[in-house]
């Protein structure tokens, strides 16, 4: 550290956290999905990156200014119907519902929401509270169409549905009054399809030296706070960081905020209350960036070459705009100055929110507690798992922040709204919330919320995922040996990598069983050959005591498989992965939901 950090940092550490000092059970596990996959393991040699990044939506920096606050009314309603418009005509795709309205015996129309209608008619529109204040329950909900009129909803004959402000429906009712809509179904999916990618590319981000070589991929996500509500030491971060270099995980995922302005010390709100805001003497809070991007992050960072680091803001960070959607960092909060070191680490400013591309996987992230907005202004009666639910309803609506109008501190920049859209459906979705951290499957998709890396002055959690290669055909060194090199061998034929179904050991033990039904043929035959060729009488017997027990000494299918005689090396259970053919070179989807593990961990 510079001694201007040194001189920072001093007096903000004056009231020392104990509660967080004194923790137990750290780094302890406290939840797994996909637990029978293998956690991914420590890296020791990684002078490069093993991954490719790219960003595949966000804001960049360095591009035009970001303007904001010259939102007019026009293009507001503007945003609204165009956004209403494209996730009607995608859940009219979705559902089928235009097949659905023929066997009803009439034509797919879209009528006005406050038209009279004796028989059921299909109307679009957004969800919407009755009261200007208040939360959505079941007898609030209205429906506001595209030419702006509002009715009520009558869902007492709806089973299944779950609703907030803003989201985007389809309704198929009865409106006889022109005021009030008898819903009998509901319908409000509108995603897209998962991200595809070709099967070479996958081969080769899975299978080549250059980047993984058949191992898993480490992801660490953690969200901010970074430090106790007691002091500014960042100790939490620390601990974070040194696990870092302990795992050297592939990427490194932070989310604000990293300082935040609610903290007691930096809040002008906290005044006069104890270890609160001093009118006095209030620290720099540029200077507090600073120490934390370069002096903790940074440098916390340069014994780690091969990890890249993707930094991203939040609303309630100091020194970045406080709109959402949400610009980068700049550039002054991190480049090092005139006498300041260049630390020399992979690291990637990205705005909030962002979808991010990690060699085959795609993974959107967005500060934003979209999850916890949610939760207080959904109006349900469904059954399942709540948490899964709400994250449902982002790729559902499509959209990092389907609820409109946002919650209270959140301030959603219209003008910039399509950057708050999914470009495609993510792998994996990431939304920090106060709610309890959790990885569930929404559907196609693995969303992980690794709660906050500090809850006030305790300890908070992160979160470790570890993305295993593509499956291929399994060939087992019991079968190899058995057939020769020469004889059957398929070292030289092509392999396309496999998708995995949604149990993840179904691939290996499809291969396992062909691969134990070839084995028993193959025994069937060789048994066949020995009683042919078996001796008689007491030359058998001589023969029996002078053999060794082959049942004893022969190794299972399941160790490791032995060296080959002809070239001295052990033989590898993965073929490796040969170019593709041009005819194979499709896009072939990838389900990384099933193939990857995730470890919600107490700092």
């Amino acid at each position: 550290q510079t001694p201007q950090s040194d001189s920072l940092s001093a007096p903000m550490s004056e009231a020392p956290d104990s509660v967080y000092a004194a923790r137990e059970k750290k780094l302890k596990t406290l939840s797994t999905l996909n637990e029978a996959l293998p956690e991914a393991t420590c890296c020791a040699v990684k002078t490069h990156p093993r991954c490719e990044l790219h960003v595949i939506q966000g804001i960049q920096s360095g591009g035009a200014p970001f303007r904001y606050m010259y939102e007019t009314a026009e293009r507001k309603g503007t945003e609204l119907k165009t956004r209403l418009k494209t996730l009607t005509d995608a859940i009219v795709l979705n559902h089928n519902l235009k097949q659905k309205a023929e066997e009803l015996g009439a034509e797919f129309l879209i009528s006005p929401v406050n038209v009279r209608s004796q028989e059921a008619v299909w109307c679009c529109g957004r969800i919407c509270c009755e009261g200007d204040v208040g939360s959505l329950n079941v007898a609030s909900i209205v429906l506001e169409g595209a030419n702006g009129r509002r009715v009520k909803l009558d869902l007492s004959h709806v089973t299944d549905f779950a609703m907030f402000p803003g989201q985007i429906v389809v309704v198929y009712g009865s409106n006889t009054t022109g005021e009030c809509i008898n819903v009998r179904a509901a319908y409000s999916d509108g995603s897209m399809a998962l991200a595809t990618t070709p099967a070479s590319q996958i081969a080769l981000f899975n299978e080549t030296e250059s980047f993984l070589n058949g191992e898993p991929m480490s992801i660490f996500a953690a969200s901010g706070p970074f430090t106790t509500g007691a002091d500014l030491a960042y100790q939490p971060l620390d601990d974070l960081l040194e696990h870092v270099r302990e795992v050297k995980p592939d990427v490194l995922l932070l989310c604000g905020p990293f300082v935040d302005a609610r903290h007691r010390l930096l809040n002008p709100e906290m005044a006069g209350t104890p270890g609160g805001f001093s009118n006095g003497d209030p620290p720099d809070s540029l200077q507090v960036v600073r120490h934390v991007m370069r002096d903790k992050i940074l440098a916390g960072l340069r014994e780690c070459p091969g990890t890249v680091c993707v930094v991203l803001p939040s609303v309630q960070d100091l020194h970045v705009r406080s709109v959402y959607p949400q610009p980068p960092f700049e550039a002054e909060v991190y480049r090092p100055t005139a006498g300041e070191q260049d630390h020399q680490v992979e690291v990637r400013m990205v705005s909030n929110p962002c979808t991010l591309r990690v060699n085959e996987v795609v993974i959107g992230i967005s500060s934003a507690d979209v999850l916890l907005a949610l939760s207080g202004n959904e109006a349900a009666n469904a059954s399942g798992d709540r948490l899964a639910r709400l994250a449902r309803h982002v790729v559902h609506q499509r959209s990092y922040y389907p609820l409109f109008p946002a919650a209270e501190g959140t301030q959603l920049a219209m003008t910039h709204a399509a950057h708050l859209a999914l470009p495609v459906t993510p792998d994996v979705l990431i939304l920090p919330s106060q709610l309890a951290p959790f990885a569930k499957r929404a559907g196609d998709v693995l969303c992980v919320n690794p709660g906050r890396l500090c809850k006030g002055i305790a300890a908070g959690t992160f979160a470790k995922l570890s993305v295993h290669p593509v499956m291929r055909h399994l060939r087992t060194a019991v079968r190899k040996a058995a057939e020769g090199e020469s004889k059957g061998s398929e070292a030289g034929e092509e392999v396309v990598p496999q998708q995995l179904s949604q149990d993840f050991e179904s691939a290996a033990k499809e291969e396992g069983g062909k691969a134990a039904e070839g084995g028993e043929e193959q025994a069937e035959e060789e048994k066949k050959e020995a009683e042919e060729s078996a001796p008689t009488g007491d030359t058998a017997m001589a023969d029996a005591k002078s053999e060794p027990d082959t049942a004893q000494t022969a190794a299972p299918a399941t160790e490791e498989p032995k060296e080959s005689s002809s070239a001295g090396q052990t033989e590898p259970l993965l073929s490796p992965a040969p170019p593709l053919p041009a005819d194979r070179n499709e896009p072939t989807l990838h389900r990384v939901l099933d193939r990857t593990r995730v470890d919600i961990v107490r700092i």
